[in-house]
């Protein structure tokens, strides 16, 4: 069973308005657990046995000797479908792929440790599943293991009926810096290899008109919750205003949007550690002349750090939203950082000014400026990687005057993204209209 990419608007209708489960998008190796009484064996989507990695029996491998008894007495034989990850124990959390640790390497005395996330069954004691609803297959899976945190774990699921759930809770987890979630129909079968079974998959990417990279100032930190509480692993991100002070820097900062996502956690150690000095109780009746919160200290930080003494983050989302939590009256919708700017200045980042030009040109009408016409800014905003053309090795093909010569490749939608030894992208696409193909340049969940 495999999850079609979506947007949030397009959930009800993919779900033809029936309820559905939210489930975290886990950063792992998709796999299946086959158990035979006392024997494991391990597969891949594409098949392949990686049982000597994970053990065949309860005295061997990385992780079966740890679960044999994570199944219920009644259990003498199961397929169960899930996500092997990594685990890391001194720190009771996820380690994802960014940090180069492959679940299928970790042996015994490793630091980290495989955990198998279990989200679907689709055997129980020799009676397939398969065609049954999913909602009646998560009742027999709850039933029948036993949950072993950081080894062998059930997905955890929310119910949801409309986009709205699917937007809160896509949100909530990028504020928990989670990958995504996926969307599946409670009465969808399971079907193998297909992603037009029921099952969706929601990440930031793949969210429409995604703005480009905007260099923003940490304003402020806020405490995370359950196993990150007492650490701060969320922050509030602020734009400068355009009012500056006797040495030309920005005189403050106004708040602009909290993000919670995009960094690992050895990234944000090495940004606590640098910042562990600098940091200072945030205390709204003595609050910092250098920094503006909304009206009613709207998204107070627990902490906050001094302009001059904080870093720059580079910050990617989806679109800008109006907002009454912060200063500047929008903010950043699914916000992730792609870099910490330890080379930028504090002063180099994205103005109030730049931020309302921008929010108007992506609402297409002009926004209500709150500054006068000789404060307009000369310099460009702080927007990475502009494309203003696309390389002429990555572009599309006029294939207007192509001529189709047999139809082995009719009704088939291909796209090229690039070429290949011998053969450029452009003589690869006209290959594919002689042949009857359909060239595009954005590739969808049926597309070659």
């Amino acid at each position: 069973m495999l999850a079609e990419r979506a947007e949030p608007k397009t959930v009800e209708r993919l779900m033809k308005h029936e309820p559905f489960f939210a489930e975290t998008k886990f950063d792992g190796e998709r796999l299946q657990i086959h158990k035979d009484r006392a024997l494991f064996k391990y597969f891949s989507r594409g098949s392949k046995d990686y049982s000597s990695n994970f053990g065949e029996s309860d005295v061997e491998g990385s992780l079966t000797q740890h679960i044999t008894h994570c199944f219920k007495e009644n259990v003498e034989s199961c397929i169960l479908d899930g996500e092997m990850v990594v685990y890391d124990p001194g720190r009771k959390e996820l380690v994802w792929k960014g940090s180069n640790v492959d679940v299928k390497s970790l042996h015994t005395n490793s630091r980290c440790q495989p955990c198998f996330v279990v989200f679907d069954i689709l055997m129980l004691n020799g009676q397939i599943l398969t065609n049954r609803p999913l909602r009646e297959r998560v009742l027999i899976l709850d039933s029948s293991i036993i949950e072993q945190e950081g080894r062998f774990v059930i997905s955890k699921r929310k119910c949801g009926t409309n986009k709205e759930d699917a937007i809160r809770f896509l949100n909530e987890a990028i504020d928990n810096r989670e990958e995504g979630i996926l969307i599946k129909n409670m009465n969808s079968v399971y079907k193998p290899n297909t992603r037009k079974g029921g099952w969706l998959k929601l990440k930031p990417e793949y969210v429409a008109n995604l703005v480009s990279d905007l260099d923003l100032l940490i304003l402020g930190g806020y405490y995370g919750e359950g196993h990150r509480s007492g650490i701060l692993s969320h922050f509030l991100l602020g734009v400068a205003s355009d009012r500056h002070d006797a040495q030309n820097n920005p005189a403050s900062f106004l708040s602009f949007a909290k993000v919670g996502s995009g960094y690992s956690r050895d990234e944000l150690d090495e940004l606590l550690s640098k910042l562990e000095s600098k940091w200072k109780v945030y205390n709204p009746k003595c609050p910092p002349t250098s920094i503006v919160l909304a009206p009613g200290h709207k998204e107070q930080p627990d902490l906050y750090v001094e302009p001059f003494d904080s870093f720059v983050v580079q910050v990617k989302a989806s679109e800008m939203t109006k907002s009454d939590r912060f200063q500047t009256g929008v903010t950043l919708r699914f916000p992730r950082v792609v870099a910490i700017r330890y080379d930028k200045p504090w002063y180099d980042v994205l103005t109030f000014r730049e931020a309302s030009e921008l929010d108007s040109k992506a609402a297409g009408k002009l926004a209500v400026s709150l500054l006068s016409d000789d404060n307009v800014p000369t310099k460009k905003p702080r927007i990475r990687d502009e494309l203003i053309e696309v390389a002429r090795h990555f572009r599309a093909t006029d294939t207007s005057g192509v001529m189709v010569q047999c139809n082995i490749l009719k009704g088939k939608e291909v796209c090229i993204v690039t070429g290949c030894e011998g053969h450029s992208k452009q003589d690869l696409e006209v290959l594919v209209v002689q042949n009857g193909g359909t060239i595009v340049q954005n590739p969808g969940p049926e597309t070659f």
